[in-house]
């Protein structure tokens, strides 16, 4: 019986080149609503363990964990509805209105009154900081009066968030059965070693982002503390943004601070200060909580990670912006973090050095990976399946 068609080493990496850059194509032309399954893919790989600790501990089939997690997170929604909404509601219509005012303030504080010579030209700060203010003012009165695209707006939000429940719904539903799927798509010769990378990856992944998620609650509770006492407009806005900017490394926390301090610099204070004492105290505050945060929260609540140079997390983030905007910011860092691992693990392999594909991720408190070699991780693999 003759053999079926065969391919050559060279025909199945040209096969899949030809693959993958088509994949890569059919992505980018649908990448207006890639954004609900990144999401979702990104949720249920955060609340998957729930979901699976709920099952085995209440022996239940994980539909029923799973709407029990839909059920929480629909209360959790209402109270915050009904008791955060209303003050958010209350500061936002308040910041809109007075948003102009503070940027034409900010323009006058640092460029002064009287005119600026740019070359050559004498430019008047003043008219810029009204021009300036009286840009955001038209800009908000057309949001505001074009009520057709804010319609529009809305129910395409809401179709993203229909799609956005219903993919996660079932990626948590069905998650097991898509794991199992993936290591059966491993050839077998490969199977422990590659699932030994993965579940490392999945340790790594699994701590950032479920520390990620206490950090942006951690930071946004003690700043809204300290707002509220120090008597700070739109004190749970500021709040909420420091927490959200809590994942964009360096840059992030830096911007929430300074976005505090010059709210701060155009608002009557409680305690008869001189706006500069007050924006000094400002800044204190959050270099506080920042430091706070390096040197209690992450390494007792969270462990470090991996450490990267600074510039490099600059590059990651500004990078990661420029591909996919935000959510390119959000993963920039973990993306990083997996890259490595893997290069690592590819440079093992190509030196031939199963010392050069230790991994060096590690729970906290105990030296999970580290020194392990890639034929050690997969027997651990094997006994583990075992």
């Amino acid at each position: 019986m003759a053999s079926g068609l065969r391919f050559s080493p060279k025909a199945k990496i040209v096969t899949v080149a030809i693959i993958a850059g088509a994949m890569a194509l059919f992505l980018f032309t649908i990448r207006d609503i890639l954004g609900p399954f990144v999401w979702a893919a990104i949720v249920a790989y955060i609340f998957n363990p729930l979901v699976t600790t709920i099952s085995r501990k209440a022996r239940i089939h994980r539909i029923w964990s799973t709407a029990l997690l839909y059920a929480v997170g629909a209360g959790v929604v209402f109270l915050a509805i009904s008791y955060v909404a209303p003050p958010l509601r209350r500061e936002t219509h308040q910041l809109q209105r007075d948003l102009p005012s503070l940027i034409s303030g900010l323009m006058e504080y640092l460029l002064g009154g009287d005119p600026i010579h740019v070359f050559g030209y004498w430019i008047d700060s003043r008219m810029v900081a009204a021009e300036l203010a009286g840009s955001l003012q038209r800009i908000a009165e057309y949001v505001g009066g074009h009520a057709v695209p804010v319609v529009f707006g809305a129910i395409g939000f809401i179709t993203k968030l229909l799609m956005f429940l219903f993919v996660n719904f079932y990626l948590l539903l069905e998650a097991d059965e898509i794991g199992a799927w993936v290591q059966r798509a491993i050839p077998s010769v490969a199977r422990g070693e590659i699932v030994a990378l993965g579940a490392s990856i999945d340790h790594l992944l699994g701590r950032w982002v479920r520390g990620q998620l206490m950090l942006v609650v951690i930071m946004s509770s003690a700043t809204w503390i300290a707002l509220t006492i120090l008597g700070v407009r739109y004190a749970i806005i500021l709040a909420l943004l420091a927490g959200i900017l809590e994942v964009f490394p360096i840059v992030g926390p830096v911007l929430a601070g300074a976005t505090a301090c010059v709210v701060a610099l155009f608002q009557p204070n409680p305690f008869g200060w001189s706006s500069l004492s007050y924006v000094v105290v400002i800044a204190a505050v959050y270099t506080v909580l920042r430091y706070a945060e390096d040197y209690f929260v992450i390494p007792n609540v969270i462990g470090r990670i991996v450490e990267f140079h600074p510039l490099v997390v600059f590059f990651a983030l500004f990078a990661g912006g420029s591909i996919a905007g935000i959510l390119g910011m959000f993963i920039a860092v973990p993306a990083l973090a997996v890259l490595r691992i893997i290069l690592v693990y590819l440079y093992g392999k190509i030196v031939e050095s199963p010392e050069a594909t230790s991994i060096e991720v590690s729970p906290p408190g105990k030296a999970a990976f580290e020194g392990q070699s890639s034929a050690e991780l997969r027997a651990d693999s094997e006994g583990d399946a075992g």
